[in-house]
């Protein structure tokens, strides 16, 4: 039955006198045709599905056929340009596979190196080489410091800036 009811508005819709203005890759058929609405001659489009009813994507569509349908171009894609524009998808989908195997490679090399560590018995940072950057004076002058400690203990000679006359005691709110 739906078959009939398809073949049927196909044939109306031909004796109204839509136009094929192309095809694409897929199979996908696009037309128009021109109605007239309060006075004024508008022109329709349409695609024909190659898929049956309810089983096509619209992502299928490719873009050129998109805008036009959308009137957002006035003129059909010409084949030319739909063979150039599949040209740069194709350029674009080697770009993409390159840049997601170079990921791949990165990934596995990070997690190989953490696997390494793991294995070495590295069991997290090296607090005291940490301290060593970040206070280098303290390592030049022989810190009397514990490697680790914290910065605020007696004796850690990287807790205040070398040369300042800043005194924390001295300092209250809202002076």
């Amino acid at each position: 039955m739906a078959g009939f009811l398809s073949r049927a508005s196909d044939a109306i819709r031909g004796l109204l006198g839509k136009e094929v203005v192309g095809k694409d890759a897929l199979g996908n058929v696009y037309l128009r045709w021109h109605e007239t609405i309060k006075g004024e001659k508008v022109e329709k489009r349409e695609v024909k599905w190659h898929a049956p009813h309810m089983l096509y994507d619209p992502c299928e569509i490719p873009p050129e056929w998109r805008m036009w349908l959308r009137k957002l171009r006035q003129q059909p894609p010409t084949p030319e340009e739909m063979s150039m524009s599949a040209e740069k998808a194709e350029v674009m989908r080697q770009k993409v596979a390159a840049i997601d195997e170079q990921e791949r490679l990165r990934r596995l090399r990070q997690e190989a190196m953490g696997n390494q560590a793991r294995q070495a018995g590295a069991s997290g940072p090296n607090l005291s080489r940490l301290l060593q950057q970040m206070h280098p004076e303290a390592s030049r002058a022989g810190s009397r410091a514990q490697p680790g400690s914290p910065p605020d203990q007696p004796g850690h000679s990287g807790a205040q800036p070398v040369g300042t006359d800043f005194k924390p005691e001295a300092w209250r709110p809202g002076s």
